[in-house]
This record gives structure tokens, sequence and C-alpha cells, in this order.
């Protein structure tokens, strides 16, 4: 044999066992700490550029996410060792800094850094390491709802506490490990895979933006079916488990067609995802194995869509296509959550990012060889204790979760308070759910009336503010769901027993989708009803103020003694007040010092409206930004008993 045609040395099993190990871990990891990149770019980019500013938003976003194309000129000039190195390194320093920085500016920038690094990471792999990838991605979607689980929802970078950071500080040097671990790669022949499976990573994106906004949304689960956190998460956490094990055998599922047909695998698993969908959408107990269901198929669908199958044809697919099929579908999926938010959760645009996802999915299900993946015994072995570890962390959960009870009623008085809380942002766009909660707490109310909060919105932090915010309180809930999905609108707190509830959504909106809700309290003088609102905002939508403060008015129906508290973003000459006065709410803070204001802009636009039974004995407003709007608090005397 000539030296020309010498073949290189064939790997052994063991280096081949080793490196799938380690990307797997790499890939794992990766997806976890992503996943919190995400959550903290997408909710900083709103608050910083500004929600309204929707063309730079644009720029930024697709800038941002863009620039993972660049991951494709990295591979093409320095190859894939390299590229590992250089995009895990810059995206755990992105990553870190997102942990141990609070500025806002600085998470944001860094944030932008990280996205980009870890898309330049997640082709490197792609390129040459898919089916490693799709159990990598698997174990990362688990490893992400075991954290949000043990912290109530809320995910590493909102807490920075000495726990979250050496938790953080781990899961980087992980990553790092497993990346400076995989060896031999000169020596082991890699799979290529078919161009028409190549595309089938566009599928990454979609089914990334169901997973935040359904399959791994904690608050969604917990408002659909009406379960509390812990039975809300095991049933999230059952589906991932499943979903987990099966993606492990995805080879089993896809079976050799060269007939160009679709193989059975990903439609029953699609299938299977469209059921659980509609049976979430249908609420209460049936949308519990909905989310067994959907949790589980969206894990797999993802595991089909990353893995692809390896080809026998003897030219490799470009790059570019490769580059292409992924940064598209990451741009894809940014786009399609920019519209659902942008329209309140409208159920039309989820129906559309999942089609989204099955559709560009189905590629994977046309292979043109079947290579079924042999997991080592480490990985079936990981997926149990992964599985272990989701089920101990809800059972420490339905042991130790508490909910918050009611108080005696009050007895000749009533201290109330209205807060936008800006979804947990402070003045300086700075997120601090914690010192909301401080504020909230040092005026000892006995009602707190909220405005814009989050349940699982990714653009507001995405985990549930109300469970938090009432464990952290200690304070029973009302929530009123202004949002199509439920997942964002205002809340009502009190310690006061709650006698009756409602909740409405107002028919005309210009902006985000508003609402109101009902409460009645116990008091020793009968029931007190309380109404809470936030009204819409645009500075030329006096009009569609006007109609739904008419249609507020109807929802009080003169019930007394009453109180409406809210953001109406209208001054007190606004002829919404004369209409709210002429109606029987009198605005309590005309006792207010002249030129007294409520919101960043100056204006006085947060209100304690009263009927004339309730006396009033102290109004005031506390000067602390922690939010974009200050808190009005309201003391009243209560009427005597009939």
């Amino acid at each position: 044999m000539s030296q020309t045609d010498e073949q290189p040395p064939r790997p052994s099993r063991a280096l081949v066992a080793t490196n799938h190990l380690y990307l797997l871990m790499v890939v794992g990891l990766a997806t976890t700490l992503m996943l919190q990149s995400m959550r903290v770019f997408t909710s900083y980019m709103v608050f910083v550029i500004d929600q309204a500013n929707r063309f730079e938003l644009a720029i930024t976003v697709f800038s941002t996410f863009g620039a993972i194309a660049l991951g494709g000129v990295l591979l093409k000039t320095v190859r894939f060792r390299r590229t590992l190195i250089i995009g895990a390194f810059l995206f755990g320093v992105g990553r870190i800094g997102l942990q141990f920085l609070e500025m806002p500016e600085a998470r944001l920038i860094l944030g932008a850094v990280a996205m980009a690094a870890w898309g330049w990471l997640m082709l490197a792999v792609f390129r040459h390491w898919r089916e490693s990838a799709a159990i990598g991605v698997g174990f990362g979607i688990a490893l992400d709802l075991v954290i949000r689980i043990a912290g109530g929802t809320r995910d590493l970078p909102w807490n920075p506490a000495e726990v979250e950071h050496l938790v953080t500080v781990i899961l980087v040097v992980g990553m790092l490990v497993g990346v400076a671990g995989i060896r031999g790669l000169h020596v082991q022949q890699l799979p290529e895979y078919s161009t028409r499976s190549v595309w089938s990573l566009a599928a990454f994106g979609p089914g990334i933006a169901l997973y935040f906004i359904v399959t791994g949304n904690l608050g969604l689960a917990q408002v659909t079916t009406g379960l509390n956190l812990p039975e809300a998460a095991f049933l999230i956490a059952i589906g991932t488990a499943l979903g987990l094990r099966f993606s492990i055998f995805a080879g089993e599922f896809l079976p050799s067609s060269n007939t160009g047909r679709v193989t059975t695998g990903p439609l029953i698993i699609a299938i299977l995802l469209a059921i659980g969908l509609f049976l979430i959408g249908q609420g209460g107990i049936i949308s519990g194995p909905g989310f067994i269901l959907a949790s589980a198929a969206g894990v797999v669908l993802l595991g089909f869509a990353v893995a692809g199958r390896a080809s026998s044809d003897e030219v490799e697919p470009p790059l570019l296509y490769l580059t292409l099929a992924f940064t598209g579908g990451m741009l894809l999926k940014v786009g399609l959550l920019f519209l659902y938010y942008m329209y309140s959760g409208l159920p039309l645009l989820l129906g559309i990012i999942a089609g989204a996802f099955v559709l560009l999915a189905i590629p994977a299900g046309v292979p043109d060889t079947s290579r079924p993946i042999h997991q080592p015994r480490a990985v079936l072995i990981g997926a149990g204790v992964m599985a272990g570890v989701l089920a101990l962390v809800t059972a420490w959960q339905l042991l130790s979760f508490q909910e918050s009870e009611a108080g005696p009623p009050a007895e000749d008085q009533i201290t109330v308070m209205t807060y936008n809380i800006q979804n947990g942002f402070d003045l300086d766009n700075r997120f601090d759910l914690e010192a909301i909660a401080q504020t909230i707490e040092a005026e000892d109310a006995d009602v707190v009336v909220i405005q814009e909060i989050g349940r699982g919105w990714l653009v507001t932090a995405d985990f549930d503010q109300v469970t938090w915010l009432s464990s952290r309180l200690d304070m029973p809930y009302v929530y009123g769901a202004n949002s199509d999905d439920e997942l964002w609108g205002n809340a009502i707190f009190t310690r006061l027993p709650i006698l009756e509830s409602d909740t409405t959504q107002y028919r005309d909106t210009d902006n985000l989708k508003r609402g109101a809700i009902e409460v009645a309290v116990e008091t020793e003088s009968g029931p007190v009803w309380i109404y809470g609102t936030h009204l819409d905002n645009p500075s030329d939508a006096d009009e569609v103020r006007f109609s739904q403060g008419r249609e507020l008015l109807e929802f009080w129906d003169e019930k007394t003694p009453g109180m409406v508290l809210g953001d109406l973003n209208a001054e007190p000459d606004d002829p919404l007040l004369a209409e709210f006065n002429e109606a029987g709410l009198r605005d309590l803070g005309v006792d207010l010092p002249d030129g007294a204001f409520t919101s960043s802009g100056g204006r006085r636009i947060d209100y304690i409206l009263a009927t004339d039974d309730l006396e009033l004995v102290d109004i005031h407003i506390t000067e602390v930004w922690t939010s974009d709007h200050l808190p009005v608090i309201a003391t009243v005397s209560l009427p005597d008993e009939d």
C-alpha cells in the first residue's frame, strides 16, 4: 500500500464513547445556560431599549441572532476545535457576567455576546455531532427545569445570591471542562449529514420558543390547570423526564427510508404534541395530561430535529446550508416571539409557532440511511439520575410549599395600596423583585393592588411573579389576566378573608390588552368591594381609556362600600376622572399636596377612588423608585355595621 493510500488509524470505541459523553455534557450545560441568557437578554432588551421603540428592538434582536452565522465563518477558517473553544469561552464569559453584573446596559450587551457565542458553539457541534447534541439538548432542558422548580420558578440570573453565583460558576466550568475533554478528532471518523436532514435544524428555534411559551412554562401550567406550583411542576417534570428517556432512543423511531416519505416516528410525536396542546387549551383538569404529553413530545421532537440522520452520500452538504438552517431557525424564533408578545399571547400565533416547529422538524424523519444511536451506559444512567433529580426537587416543593392563609377580618379601618411594579424593573431598568416586596412590606397594607405583573412571559423575566410575591409577602392573591395566554395582568394581594372574586377583560384596547379584578374582602362591617385595573397607556388613546373606564363602571355595578385602585394613565383633570366622580367614585388623591405625582414622567396617574361611605383617614405617596411608578397608600374608616 502506498503512503498516499494509507488510512488514518481507526479510533477506539472508548475514544468515541468518551467524546460522545463530553459533547453531551457540553451541549447539555450550554443549553441550560443559553435558556438563562435568553431570559435576561430578552427582558433587558425590552426595558433598556423600551418596548415602544419597536424598530430599535427589531434591529437589536435580529443583529444579535444573525451574528450566529459568523460561526460558519469561524468553522471555515479556524475549523472545528478552535470554533468550539472560542464559542465556549465567550459564551462562558458572557453568562458569568450576566450573573455577577446588575447594570442593565451591561447585561444587555453581555446577553447579546452570550447568545451569539452560544450559536457558534452549537454550530461547531452540529457540524458532525448532531446525535450527541440531540441528547444533550434534552438534558439541558431537564436541568433548566430542575433549577427553576427549586427556585420557585425564578432562574439563577434573577437572584444575585451566593448559592446562585456558585451554581452558575459550576455550570460554566463544567461546560469548559467538557470542551477541554474532547480528544482525538483527527483520527475519528465523523459522520456527514444529508442536505435534506440539515434543514431540520431550522426547527430548533421554534422548538425553543414553544418551550418558553408552553412546554416549560411553570406559570402557564398553574394558571391553566388551577393547581399550585409544585403540583403544576410535577406535570411538566413527568413529561420532560419521559421525553428525555425517549429521545435517547431516537434512532429506533427513525427506520431507514429512501422513498421520500415521512417516517412514522416524527408524525406520531407531532400528533402527540398537537393533542397535548389541544388539551392545554381546554383548561382545567384535562389540561394536566396535556402538559405531560406536550412536554414529552416537545423534547423528543426537538431531539429528532437536532439529530438528523447520517448520510451515505459521498458529497458533504455545504457548511452554508448548516449555517443558514440554524441561524434562520433562531431568527424565525425571535420573530415569532416578537409577534406573540406584541399581540398579547394571541392563540393563533401559538399555533403558528407549534406548526413551524413540526413542519421544520419533519426532514429529520426522512433519513437517507439509518444509524441508530448506541448510547454508552453512562448516558442511560445519567437520564435516570436526571429523572430522579426532577422527582426529588418536585417532591421537595410539594412537601415544603405552603399556601398563604388569610388573617382575621378588618375591624374599623382598612389600608390599601396601588402599585404599578413594571414587571419587577426599577426606574433604572434594573430587575429587583425583592426590592418591590420590601417596598410593599414596609407599608403593611391590608390590600395591595398590583399592575404589570407577569406569570411567565419571556419579556418580563419569565417567572411567576405572582406566586413568588404571594409566598414572599405571605398574602393570598387573586390574579386577573389581561393577555390572551393569561400570563400578564393585574393581581390583588390581601391578608383579609376573600369572600368573592371575579375578573374581566376590556373589549377595546389600543396597545396591550387590559382588564380588571373584583375582590370582596371581609370586614367586621361587612364586605368591602375592591377593584384593580390598568387602563391603556398611549397618550393619544383617550377614547379607548374612556371606553375602558365605562366598562369598569359596568363591572363595578355600584357595589358599596367600594374602592377602585390602579394605573388609569389619566391626570386628575381628565374627563375620565369626572366620569368616575359622577358615578360615585371620588378621588382620594385630592388631599395629596399640590404637585404630587406617581410616575417617572412627573404625572399623577395612579389612583385610589372610593365610594362616599368610606371616610379618608390618610393618603400618601411613598417616594421609593423600585418601579417607574410610586406606590399610593390610603387608610379609610369603614362604615358602621347595619
